[in-house]
């Protein structure tokens, strides 16, 4: 019985597979477009410190502000989608897991109740939640390390010529 539970459960999530391959796209996405801070920053200090052009900083701020907006609807397509997912599969197993409550309450099991509705609503949440995006996200770490790393060696290049102390 556990694996025919089993495969009910893979079949419901199966069902969404394209769903999660578009919320993985638009993942990757996101996180190309959350290195947007840091390489501002190093265009500022690289173009705009060394000539202070005026125009230069603007166009660099316009640009930001439109790839910020892009990610935030990005961000806000990928949470929809999420929600979706999760309101499909409570959609596919709710009228069994109902029907699970009332052969329960049928036979008098005790102390199951309405359990198995709540299991399935737990699970619609995570699904729901920023718990899977945290998934597509986490491959992303060495890269953001790897900034930041490229990131303080500028500065300590930058504070070395000023004779200060570097943050690395």
């Amino acid at each position: 019985m556990k694996i025919a539970q089993r495969s009910k459960l893979r079949k419901a999530l199966g069902v969404s597979r394209g769903a999660f391959t578009s919320t993985g796209l638009f993942s990757f996405v996101i996180n190309l477009l959350m290195l947007t801070g840091p390489m501002f920053m190093l265009q500022v200090y690289d173009r705009v410190m060394t000539s202070g052009s005026i125009p230069t900083l603007v166009a660099l701020v316009v640009l930001i502000i439109v790839l910020f907006s892009f990610m935030g609807a990005l961000e806000l397509i990928r949470k929809r989608i999420m929600g979706r997912i999760g309101v499909r599969f409570d959609e596919q197993l709710g009228n069994e897991t109902f029907d699970a409550v009332q052969l329960h309450a049928i036979k008098r099991t005790p102390n199951v109740g309405g359990q198995p509705v709540r299991d399935l609503d737990i699970i619609r949440q995570f699904i729901s939640g920023p718990g899977p995006l945290a998934f597509f996200d986490t491959p992303w770490m060495p890269i953001y390390r790897c900034n930041f790393y490229v990131a303080c060696q500028f500065t300590a290049k930058c504070s070395s010529s000023k004779k200060s102390a570097s943050c690395c």
